[in-house]
């Protein structure tokens, strides 16, 4: 057994054992069922529950089979993303697509919405997936069964509210009371058009909702695909731009995510074009980066996230087989993974810690790990400079989930020193003067008082930390110093 201490050694003098991580990796596949033999259990959507331990899985069957009766799942799994185990299963309408989680006053969740797209409804569930309502929609084309389809939802950061996004060609967004305290708790109590719209929703800022939209010529020749913004509290007030390139004629473009940046620009998924395309742009429409992933997948990119810290996306292509990692700060791609011929990724969510990604596979029973992201390095973050009497605050970044961490330190600083691989930036003698284990969302740190008084101004040191993950990996820290004053 590795522990800490000896692993961290292990690294600094000489060890044996590998520095450099390999690319992205399969580390596990989380199957999931619905115990019916008959049925395909092939998921659409995923969700994160609030803990960051479990996740929420729709199982909406398989269309492309001979098979009629296994076209159509009606089920939602609730699973461990790190036991890998199901542990719930609940009923729900016809081919369920995404899910919602919403939270209650404390941040846990509280209800869980599916999309159903056969039916034409919505369920709610329990965060144990027990039933609670099936809510129709607003009828489209005259009806709501094979008319509606239901694809995304989302819920007001207040929870009173989940908002509906449709793909049956009308344009709808249902807005569903949530508030279990109203007199109208799980109907729907509005509704508005956003022509061309459909996908998965985000917020830019409440109450302004993002949109992917996809409009056709007047002969339905072609289509391009962006995104729309609706002020949600004043639907009249909307914008639509049209990203994508000029499509050939027969050429379908479509969008199906939007992701907000804290930098305030956004990331777009287009599907359908002979050369499939990332795009970067502002809420004005202007396009400010692409990426062509002109060979590495399927041309239909469907599914979008963007970690943690917003330094890595992953995209899907749901008509190829591989998820596509690219770098937010240069916008080029980092990595890919290819999950097989059949196995149309769908959606993707990333873990609290930002480690992993978790990719639903529509073409097989089951979700797929991916591990070793690229960028995922342990960071550590040192003020320069700190005053004595006061406090040294040392915080660290990317420690898996659970993981152990300890924070070494010396009078003088290093190298960069390479020592098997691994890159120290302390000089012998240094201590061990501090260990941890990483927070739910890979962060940890600890505080040093440093004494008032002559004695130590003028000193400086050096700090490196170290850390093993969940696979006996194991990953040192960049080097950083503190100046005393």
């Amino acid at each position: 057994m590795i522990t800490l201490r000896s692993a961290a050694f292990a690294a600094l003098f000489l060890a044996s054992a590998t520095c450099c991580l390999p690319a992205q990796f399969l580390e596990r596949t989380i199957p999931v069922t619905d115990n019916d033999p008959l049925s395909a259990d092939h998921p659409f959507g995923i969700a994160l529950d609030p803990t960051g331990t479990s996740a929420y899985v729709t199982l909406c069957g398989d269309p492309t089979t001979s098979n009629f009766s296994a076209w159509n799942n009606n089920n939602v799994v609730k699973v461990d993303i790190w036991s890998g185990t199901q542990t719930a299963i609940g009923v729900t309408g016809l081919f369920p697509e995404d899910a919602c989680v919403v939270k209650d006053s404390t941040g846990g969740a509280r209800n869980i919405y599916v999309a159903d797209s056969t039916s034409g409804t919505v369920t709610c569930l329990t965060p144990s997936l027990a039933p609670v309502a099936t809510i129709t929609l607003t009828p489209c084309f005259g009806g709501t069964f094979f008319s509606v389809f239901p694809f995304g939802l989302i819920s007001s950061p207040d929870g009173n509210r989940v908002f509906v996004t449709t793909s049956g060609g009308c344009g709808t967004i249902d807005v569903i009371d949530s508030n279990p305290q109203s007199a109208t708790f799980n109907t729907v109590v509005g509704s508005f058009t956003v022509p061309d719209s459909g996908g998965r929703p985000a917020w830019l800022s409440y109450p302004n909702l993002l949109l992917p939209i996809a409009t056709f010529d007047t002969n339905f020749t072609t289509a391009r695909a962006g995104f729309a913004i609706v002020d949600v509290t004043n639907p009249a007030n909307q914008t639509a731009h049209l990203i994508s390139s000029t499509p050939l004629p027969f050429q379908y473009h479509f969008a199906t995510e939007v992701v907000p940046l804290s930098t305030g620009r956004l990331l777009v998924t287009i599907g359908g074009e002979v050369i499939p395309t990332f795009y970067e742009c502002l809420p004005n429409g202007t396009v400010t980066r692409t990426v062509s992933l002109n060979t590495l997948t399927g041309i239909n990119l469907h599914g979008l996230a963007v970690d943690p810290e917003q330094r890595i996306a992953v995209l899907t292509s749901i008509s190829g087989s591989d998820t596509i990692y690219v770098d937010l700060a240069t916008f080029t791609v980092a990595g890919s993974f290819d999950h097989g011929g059949i196995s149309k990724p769908n959606d993707v969510i990333f873990s609290p810690d930002g480690s992993r990604a978790f990719v639903s596979m529509q073409g097989l029973a089951q979700v797929d790990v991916i591990s070793h992201l690229p960028g995922y390095s342990l960071a550590l973050d040192v003020p320069a400079t700190v005053a004595t009497g006061t406090t040294l605050n040392i915080g660290l970044r990317r420690c898996e989930s659970g993981q152990p961490w300890a924070l070494f330190a010396s009078a003088a600083g290093g190298g960069p020193l390479i020592v098997s691989g691994f890159t120290v930036f302390l000089t012998a003698p240094f201590y061990e003067v501090a260990s941890g284990i990483g927070a739910t969302d890979g962060t940890g740190g600890v505080a040093f008082a440093i004494p008032s008084g002559p004695v130590f101004s003028g000193l400086t040191a050096y700090f490196q930390m170290v850390t093993v993950d969940r696979d006996a990996v194991i990953r040192l820290s960049n080097g950083a110093s503190t100046s005393i004053f």
